[in-house]
């Protein structure tokens, strides 16, 4: 096995949007040391501890629709970049984003 060693950059997320009901985006931009075929996993959770509520999707692109959220709630977002051979995870600082 191949010893994890270089910790990825976190991706940081740009912006985060509703403009349907139940539904979120998050667009992000990866980690700038990430290998090709990196992928990514977005956590929106109705608490900042990332505890609660939490729905996860993995992996997710940039941009995409997450549906199937509460409408009128506050949903808070990271964007963690996955772990892969030689590489461990890092996640983004948490943003908020109030779905529709």
């Amino acid at each position: 096995a191949v010893k994890a060693t270089t910790t990825l950059n976190a991706p940081s997320i740009s912006s985060t949007a509703s403009t349907s009901k139940g539904v979120a985006t998050v667009s992000y931009s990866g980690s700038s040391n990430a290998p090709s075929g990196q992928t990514y996993l977005v956590t929106l959770c109705t608490n900042s501890l990332m505890t609660i509520g939490c729905t996860n999707v993995n992996p997710y692109s940039s941009g995409a629709s997450v549906s199937g959220l509460t409408s009128g709630v506050t949903y808070y977002v990271t964007v963690t970049a996955n772990a892969s051979a030689g590489y461990l995870s890092a996640t983004s600082t948490v943003k908020s984003v109030n779905v529709s």
